[in-house]
């Protein structure tokens, strides 16, 4: 059945107000360090540089998680000019940004945006206060929380309908490709990213006719 055509604008105007929100909070939030362990992630940060070593797992308390948060953030200070900290940021909002977008069309694939249920959990995860911080923070978890939106999109694409997967589509052989490279880009952010690879297995369980095994 067709959507309401109050529901749809109703959700198109909560998308423009969220995004409009999204960068006003940028705007008034950029340059200022935010998060409880965000010290020590910028030592970190600085201590990182594409011709040099690694710094040791114990220099600093963020030292010893995978390097790509660091050397990304470390690279766009260095490409643009801009501090750490605001490219730490730069990083954060881009990454929520995704991850909301991303989410959006998770909802719309699986038949939910345009409902009351499916509008009210992506707005107010929207506005979740520890994610709204989240997107001015100088940490690794909002790239963490943008692969794992990543992962799952990828996974509900891949097998929200079972029975039209196959191995030997180029489609499907190009989105496990991304589906692998998402996960390793986890592994290379952050250790816990390692439960991102029950995803797939999750929507597979959700979505497939269990009375085909008996």
């Amino acid at each position: 059945l067709a959507a309401p055509h109050w529901l749809i604008r109703t959700e198109f105007a909560l998308l423009c107000m969220t995004i409009i929100l999204k960068f006003v909070q940028l705007h008034i939030h950029v340059g200022n360090r935010y998060g409880a362990d965000s010290m020590a992630f910028i030592k970190t940060v600085n201590a990182y540089g594409f011709l040099k070593e690694f710094p040791d797992i114990a220099a600093y308390m963020t030292s010893y998680h995978p390097p790509l948060s660091f050397l990304l953030i470390r690279g766009i200070s260095d490409a643009s000019g801009v501090t750490p900290v605001i490219a730490s940021q730069l990083v954060s909002f881009a990454s929520l940004m995704c991850a909301f977008l991303l989410l959006r069309q998770i909802l719309k694939k699986i038949g939910l945006l345009y409902t009351l249920l499916g509008i009210t959990f992506l707005y107010l995860t929207a506005s979740l206060p520890f994610l709204v911080r989240l997107s001015v923070t100088s940490t690794y978890d909002s790239l963490v929380y943008l692969l794992g939106t990543l992962v799952l999109y990828i996974s509900i694409d891949l097998f929200w309908e079972p029975a039209s997967f196959s191995i030997r589509k180029s489609s499907c052989r190009q989105r496990l490709i991304l589906l692998f490279g998402a996960l390793v880009l986890g592994l290379m952010t952050k250790y816990n990213c390692l439960l991102f690879f029950g995803f797939p297995f999750i929507v597979l369980f959700v979505r497939c006719n269990l009375n085909q095994f008996y």
